[in-house]
């Protein structure tokens, strides 16, 4: 029996527990066990395949939990996650050096529209060039933000960013040549004061601006609808009302906007949308700066 328990050694383990092993040999016997220690079978001692965690720490799988995240869509609003914080912070440096080289452009347009007075003059006795851009602007705008496929094929995608940018500087230089050259120059200031303090706002605060996309959706809706009301109204007073709710409005999607691309809350954008990133921040931008243009400036 010592012969034989030598030369086929037991795989079993000791442990502290008091199981008593099966029965080892085709006689019947088994091994007796060292006292104080008892058998235990190897899957007694480990979890079967099925039960341990197949890649994600924490007991359940990654895909459980990405698919709790919200994750495993393509849109651009999703909640899913970046897996480095490098990968969060190259999107963001991307997005913000790609908006920088947007509004460069289009506020050196803005100014030659206004302080150039030939230009000045020939942009507004030529008002359908600024019809073409805005329908220009419409279609470019319509296709990035619908289209997963145009936004993120280079070099697509920057060849119809650059098209937007273009068509919506010319309309906003044309808006801004009937303004008096000071108080342009005045409301690019307001502007990059506003944008500026409502980025620094959402860097540190812990408030999720991204759950009201919602709420922030209804209001242009209805903000749509009382401007075109509006037109028909003549009033200087309910156009004023109307264009401070715009600026709060557009001060609103400015933020959600701006945490989608920092990330960290509910909602937040793939990595790979930088360019849809910094279309909907460079738009939000212009578009304060114009209702600012509107409610400050003077013609």
């Amino acid at each position: 029996m010592t012969t034989q328990q030598q030369a086929y050694p037991p795989p079993y383990q000791y442990a502290s527990n008091t199981q008593v092993p099966p029965n080892l040999y085709n006689d019947g016997s088994h091994p007796q066990p060292i006292p104080g220690q008892a058998w235990i079978q190897p899957m007694q001692a480990y979890p079967a395949p099925e039960q341990q965690p197949l890649d994600h720490p924490g007991g359940s799988s990654y895909n459980e939990t990405h698919a709790e995240e919200g994750g495993g869509g393509g849109g651009f609003t999703t909640a899913e996650r970046f897996s480095d914080k490098n990968i969060r912070r190259t999107f963001i440096k991307k997005v913000y050096i790609v908006l920088t080289i947007q509004l460069m452009f289009t506020f050196a347009i803005v100014c030659v529209f206004s302080f150039v007075d030939e230009v000045k003059q020939w942009v507004q006795e030529n008002s359908a060039f600024y019809f073409a851009s805005y329908a220009v602007f419409l279609i470019v705008f319509l296709s990035l933000a619908c289209i997963d496929s145009l936004r993120r094929k280079h070099p697509l995608n920057i060849i119809m960013l650059g098209v937007l940018t273009l068509s919506l500087s010319y309309m906003a230089g044309t808006i801004a040549s009937y303004y008096d050259t000071i108080s342009v120059i005045v409301c690019v200031g307001i502007t990059m004061g506003v944008c500026l303090g409502v980025t620094l706002f959402c860097v540190q605060t812990k408030f999720d601006f991204t759950k009201y996309i919602g709420v922030a959706f209804v209001l242009t809706l209805a903000l749509l609808l009382f401007g075109f009301i509006a037109i028909f109204t003549y009033s200087d007073i309910v156009n004023a009302v109307i264009g401070l709710v715009c600026a709060l409005v557009l001060v609103l999607w400015l933020a959600i906007d701006t945490q989608l691309i920092l990330g960290g809350k509910k909602h937040e954008l793939n990595a790979e949308e930088y360019i849809y990133a910094a279309m909907t921040l460079y738009i939000d931008i212009v578009y304060i700066f114009l209702i600012i243009l509107a409610i400050c400036g003077k013609g």
